[in-house]
């Protein structure tokens, strides 16, 4: 809620130089109230081609690795690319508001970008020689995956800068960025090699 406050259709200023903004949050991907199969897009926003883009926010104290919120939002930009037919002209609509593709939209989805964001502490907690979420040796099979998933996604990464008090009702953002993550992670595996 914090995210789409600060960059939803009420905030203000650009969310990430490949997210214009953020349309909706918690966004359902049930056929019905009755589908338990699927959950909800944790945030979606809004492609610098106007397309949805599904974002996988993990909080700042999660256990849950790269790898999860790599497959969840893959799962996510499956699922959207497949209900696009039905979802098309409603999204035309609701980003009407942000200006809209100027052309419509393809009765087709080749290919949509996909984000993995959390804040700075989650992805400490990533990378480095302790680091709890995620073994240093995972992260070549992951980037395999990554690249894998290229045919059909544009898969980013991004940090969320802010402050994080369980207590409050939103957090404090202060910002967002693009993580080079591919770099950090090499970063991480060469040093772990040299030890």
């Amino acid at each position: 809620r914090g995210m789409y406050a600060e960059w939803g259709p009420e905030g203000s200023g650009k969310y990430l130089s490949v997210c214009k903004r953020i349309q909706a949050y918690q966004y359902p991907l049930q056929s019905s109230r009755r589908d338990d199969y699927w959950g909800k897009i944790d945030l979606l926003g809004i492609g610098t081609d106007f397309l949805p883009l599904p974002n996988e926010l993990k909080k700042h104290n999660s256990n849950e690795s790269p790898l999860r919120m790599l497959v969840e939002v893959a799962a996510y930009g499956f699922a959207i690319r497949k209900v696009w037919p039905k979802l098309r002209d409603d999204w035309a609509k609701a980003v009407r508001w942000f200006g809209g593709p100027p052309l419509g939209f393809s009765v087709t989805l080749d290919r949509i970008t996909l984000i993995g964001v959390a804040p700075d502490e989650y992805w400490s907690s990533c990378l480095g020689s302790h680091a709890r979420a995620f073994p240093p040796e995972a992260w070549l099979p992951f980037w395999k995956l990554v690249n894998a998933l290229g045919k059909w996604f544009d898969i980013h990464f991004a940090a969320i800068e802010g402050s994080w008090d369980d207590t409050a009702e939103l957090p404090t953002i202060t910002g967002a960025r693009v993580l080079e993550l591919r770099s950090l992670s090499g970063r991480q595996s060469r040093s772990e090699e040299h030890t």
